[in-house]
């Protein structure tokens, strides 16, 4: 009796010790995950990158498999934030469904909570998982689940968990991703800062000369021809003098909406410096570029720009230039635009000139 029950115990321990051994795998296994993941994190900067590297996580870690994600913006004019949907795997709503079940009234009243949970969709079990730091929202998941889970990477197959477990893992996942959301948010925010014009929210020159670089390879790869013009606002100098910098601002703003609203999205539309503007015309024959502007530089004559204490009018200057026919490289292109518009200032401002040779020589005689 005595060595059964010696035997008894020594089975007990010896079961307990194994229960340790595994849960510390579990743990190792875990961590090395984790600690993996924010490895590859530390080296992403897009948000391409780090959707891709979410979804990863989210199929291995939690072993989920059909889920949405949203992430938040605050657009131009709105009080309050509006989702976007960004991730969407094996998602077995259809267009219609997504928008009834997660209009963004129900995704804002979903983030206030900060917190996981599993909630009923339709028919449908989910996990409502927030990434979240402090008061700011960075993302909201929605994944499909089935009790009892697997956790499928750092726990053997057969480790079952409950929900309440899931959700304390899916809550480990997400403090984890937190940093690099953050960080590919302010990145995504600085690269904005640098591409646009904080005035006229048109682009910088900067962002310009770079995707006319890779205009010209393009065409030296596949043919093609492209347009470039650059526009100079009349008396701008004068305008400011006489009625201040903040009357100035309003004008280079309005200018710069009218440009946005006159000209296609696959028109790059630049500040270039001061009151001058350039735009590229992708793809552009040079006839219809020409129609275009000299339309467009009617429509800003015939604008009244409403003024903090009344209206004013104001012209524009245009010269344009095609590609290749009126230059080989981006500088050269740049500097026929620029004798173009040169000349139309000679020829008494508030018109067109398209580059040529004859306008070449009869600019600076």
């Amino acid at each position: 009796f005595q060595l059964n029950k010696e035997y008894e115990d020594k089975k007990i321990q010896l079961q307990k010790i194994k229960e340790k051994i595994f849960s510390k795998e579990k743990e190792i296994k875990r961590v090395t995950y984790l600690y993996e993941l924010i490895k590859r994190m530390a080296k992403i900067l897009t948000w391409d990158e780090m959707l891709k590297l979410l979804k990863k996580a989210i199929k291995e870690y939690l072993n989920l498999s059909v889920f949405l994600f949203f992430i938040p913006e605050r657009r131009q004019g709105d009080v309050s934030l509006s989702f976007s949907l960004v991730l969407r795997e094996e998602f077995f709503f259809d267009e219609d469904s997504i928008k009834r079940y997660f209009t963004n009234e129900a995704l804002l009243s979903y983030a206030k909570e900060k917190k996981a949970k599993i909630v009923q969709v339709d028919k449908e079990k989910m996990l409502f998982l927030p990434f979240y730091r402090e008061d700011e929202t960075l993302g909201l998941l929605w994944a499909k689940v089935e009790e009892p889970s697997t956790m499928k990477v750092w726990q053997p197959e057969e480790g079952m968990i409950t929900s309440n477990e899931l959700i304390s893992e899916a809550e480990n996942l997400a403090s984890e991703l937190i940093l690099g959301l953050e960080k590919v948010k302010l990145y995504t925010a600085v690269e904005e800062m640098s591409r646009f014009d904080g005035l006229t929210g048109l682009y910088r020159r900067y962002y310009f000369e770079t995707r006319l670089a890779e205009e010209i390879v393009r065409i030296r790869r596949y043919s093609g021809v492209f347009s470039v013009s650059l526009i100079d606002i009349d008396y701008f100098k004068k305008c400011n003098d006489t009625y201040g910098h903040q009357v100035g601002d309003q004008i280079l703003q309005r200018l710069g909406k009218i440009l946005k609203e006159n000209l296609y999205e696959t028109d790059i539309i630049a500040r270039y410096g001061g009151e001058e503007f350039v735009i590229l015309f992708p793809r552009a024959e040079p006839e219809g570029v020409k129609r275009k502007m000299e339309n467009l530089r009617e429509k800003i004559a015939a604008e009244d720009f409403i003024l903090d204490w009344g209206k004013l009018k104001i012209t524009v200057s245009i010269g344009l230039a095609h590609y290749p026919r009126d230059g080989p490289t981006a500088e050269e292109i740049l500097r026929a635009a620029d004798q173009s518009l040169y000349f139309s200032k000679q020829r008494g401002r508030n018109c067109l000139s398209e580059y040529s040779e004859t306008l070449a020589k009869n600019s600076y005689s």
